[in-house]
């Protein structure tokens, strides 16, 4: 943790905050180092020893499947971490964009290399909104089956489709970050393991 001296005192910033703003910072931080280490992948730099390298130009090629793919896992790795340290808001806010990025990857598996595409299409893919990615999927119809046929499954995701990415800006006690990490996580019924199926 970095530190400024100032007349022979320590400064340490995180102990000026909150704990739901730590909580915030420490989210949005979680993000920021899953780019990072996107963009150092994509560029073949090495990773110094903690594991996260800074660049100055991190959109020069466009995110496509894969990287939609490894995102989602990186999301759902961040959340168990945050939850871990009970950093419930944050944990519950990465565990809706593990769905997201996964939701994104079936999107970007519907897309050919030099296909132009269709206006409506290309702008509905991006939102945030979790329900209207499950449409423009195209998996909706295969997502509605596996609900009907696995209860546990079909409230996983009633509890999924309550998250939204202003959940960033609320507070989330313990009971709701664990039950949204489990309907994302679970490997039987989570909605994670649904989505891989088809991504």
């Amino acid at each position: 943790m970095s530190s400024l001296s100032s007349q022979g005192r320590i400064w340490n910033p995180v102990s000026t905050l909150s704990p739901r703003s730590l909580n915030r910072a420490l989210s949005g931080f979680a993000l920021v180092l899953t780019l990072e280490s996107l963009a150092a992948s994509r560029a073949n730099l090495p990773k110094p020893e903690g594991g996260f390298v800074v660049i100055s130009s991190w959109g020069q090629s466009p995110v496509n499947r894969s990287d939609f793919q490894e995102l989602a896992e990186l999301h759902l790795r961040h959340a168990k971490a945050l939850s871990d340290a009970q950093l419930y808001s944050g944990a519950y806010y990465m565990s809706g964009y593990t769905i997201e990025c996964a939701l994104k990857a079936c999107i970007a598996r519907r897309t050919n290399q030099f296909d132009f595409p269709d206006k409506r299409f290309a702008s509905s893919a991006w939102t945030h909104d979790l329900a209207e990615l499950a449409k423009v999927s195209g998996m909706k119809s295969d997502f509605d089956a596996a609900k009907q046929a696995d209860d546990v499954l079909r409230a996983n995701w009633q509890a999924v489709d309550g998250w939204s990415e202003t959940s960033r800006y609320e507070t989330h006690l313990q009971h709701e970050a664990e039950s949204l990490l489990t309907a994302v996580s679970d490997p039987d019924h989570g909605v994670l393991a649904c989505i891989k199926r088809y991504w």
